[in-house]
């Protein structure tokens, strides 16, 4: 092995260890503050703005990019376990996709009910949000009543986990 492949592999472990400090450091129990996002008109979900997580309640943020295949599956996935979520239980979808040019609001809005969403979707279009819950892919997290980071998972998750990361982060 050459100076160079060595450090080469040297800069990938390095770059692998921060990108994985970034995306999961904060981890569980790490607390978010409220950002505002423009929800868009759809069905369950009117235009204006929220708060996102919800100050003072549970809030399940569910990331998507209309771009993401994986993410079709997951919003359907979602739309089932809805009926099962608690009282009180706020299900948010987000996405930060990048308006103008080839996507409109409408394109969002027709890609988010075609799969099933009838629940509030916002864009986080400065990516303010992501930063905040420090999103390194499409996952879906459970915040707490306290702004707490309860539990994150990249990726599509069963309605078992979900279901139970809920109840855990309700206490």
């Amino acid at each position: 092995m050459n100076r160079r492949e060595l450090l080469a592999g040297a800069v990938g472990v390095l770059g692998l260890g921060g990108g994985a400090w970034y995306a999961f450091g904060r981890g569980s129990g790490a607390r978010v503050q409220p950002v505002t996002v423009e929800t868009l008109d759809a069905r369950g979900s009117t235009a204006g703005t929220m708060q996102v997580p919800v100050p003072g309640a549970v809030t399940v943020v569910d990331v998507f990019s209309v771009t993401c295949v994986p993410c079709r599956a997951e919003l359907r996935r979602l739309n089932d376990v809805r009926g099962r979520l608690p009282d009180g239980v706020h299900l948010v979808s987000v996405t930060n996709d990048a308006i103008g040019g080839t996507l409109s609001r409408g394109d969002v809005t027709t890609w988010f009910e075609r799969y099933g969403g009838h629940w509030p979707v916002a864009l986080d279009d400065r990516a303010q949000l992501m930063r905040e819950l420090s999103v390194g892919g499409l996952p879906t997290l459970v915040v707490d009543a306290t702004g707490a980071v309860a539990w994150s998972h990249a990726g599509v998750v069963s309605d078992e986990a979900l279901l139970s990361a809920v109840d855990g982060a309700r206490g």
